[in-house]
């Protein structure tokens, strides 16, 4: 397929910090929030050296930025293992769905232009994208180029749940299981009845101490059952640090806390991503296990859907992973796989064929 786009790669953040804009406007085709330069940029900042990051851009007939994906090579490996590009946000714990980015109508030129983009990187053997969805267009339009190209492509099923909100909580309830109506509204009373008060962050001031309780309240969980919670990381305390400020700034963070007589007793974070299908997209939470018998993570889950249902949210993205309460919540499957996308080397075929071969 001949196109007019124009391929530029791009090294080191620096460039990507000043298409912020045209970034940020490519994304509301691909699933929030992880693929937006808040996030992105955010994760990547001490995570990867410069050196490592770069970025695809394509540029159409008149200059403007029409498709990008970012990416970082991986750290080296053992010898005899495939050199590996991944979305420059791949690796937090929270970054899914992380896809490449385009202008609508003009996937399938991208797709091609991307392809041999990639083709003629040096020194990279593969591509990965975690949990990403074959329902965003511009994912679709490059696996079906990659196919059409006779491309080795591996993939491996992850679960991911979503679930609808309606405008009233009341038949958001309504659509659940009536055990769950009854679970919801016992928690929703058990507030009061603890006196104990939830509310969301709305002040830059109060971020520092809600993240440390939303810190040790997630610890706790883990340490509670004999592991280590990945808020033990240095980077990871940081990044987030970094990208809730600028999601507060922006007026998209959504960190709630249930206190009482001024403790945390559970924390709730996540980000709204408005526009299209309102979608608040839950990121972490933690509660203090001593608290466990009135269930507070539950009740402050509870009202916390509550608000959102007010504000306007139509739809809770609960991210990879399958567990009770995202089932509970009316959550469904959307397909969703971690891609392995093979590069034309003869040494990227062999592996693919030798791993083919191991698990028949």
């Amino acid at each position: 397929m001949s196109t007019a786009l124009r391929i530029e790669r791009w090294t080191g953040l620096e460039p990507l910090r000043r298409e912020q804009a045209a970034w940020q406007a490519l994304c509301v085709n691909a699933v929030p929030p992880c693929n937006e330069p808040l996030w992105t940029l955010s994760y990547a900042q001490d995570r990867h050296a410069e050196a490592d990051c770069f970025a695809l851009a394509a540029r159409d007939e008149r200059g403007a930025l029409v498709g990008l994906l970012t990416l970082a090579r991986e750290p080296a490996r053992a010898w005899w293992a495939l050199k590996r590009a991944r979305h420059l946000s791949d690796g937090s714990f929270d970054s899914e769905m992380l896809a490449p980015l385009c202008a609508a109508g003009r996937e399938a030129e991208f797709a091609e232009a991307l392809l041999d983009a990639l083709g003629a990187e040096r020194g990279l053997h593969a591509l990965v994208l975690f949990c990403a969805s074959p329902q965003v267009p511009a994912l679709r339009a490059l696996l079906d180029a990659a196919r059409a190209r006779g491309w080795p492509l591996r993939e491996e099923p992850r679960t991911y749940l979503v679930a609808p909100l309606e405008p009233d909580f009341e038949a958001t309830l309504a659509a659940l299981k009536s055990r769950m109506r009854t679970k919801v509204r016992q928690a929703l009373r058990s507030i009061d009845e603890r006196r104990a008060g939830a509310r969301w962050i709305m002040q830059a001031a109060e971020l520092p101490r809600a993240l440390d309780a939303l810190y040790e309240l997630h610890q706790a969980r883990w340490q509670a059952d004999g592991r280590v919670g990945s808020f033990a990381d240095p980077a990871r305390r940081a990044f987030y640090a970094r990208w809730t400020s600028a999601a507060l700034s922006a007026g998209r963070l959504r960190l709630a806390l249930l206190e009482r007589d001024g403790s945390a007793l559970a924390a709730q974070v996540g980000i709204a991503t408005p526009g299209g299908v309102p979608t608040y997209t839950q990121l972490q939470e933690g509660y203090d296990p001593r608290e466990s018998e009135w269930r507070p993570a539950t009740a402050l889950r509870a009202w916390a859907m509550r608000e959102l249902c007010g504000e306007g949210m139509r739809r809770v993205d609960f991210q990879e992973g399958d567990a009770p309460h995202k089932r509970d919540w009316g959550g469904v499957e959307v397909p969703c796989s971690t891609l392995v996308l093979g590069l034309p080397r003869w040494r990227t075929q062999a592996e693919f064929a030798l791993r083919a071969r191991l698990r028949r």
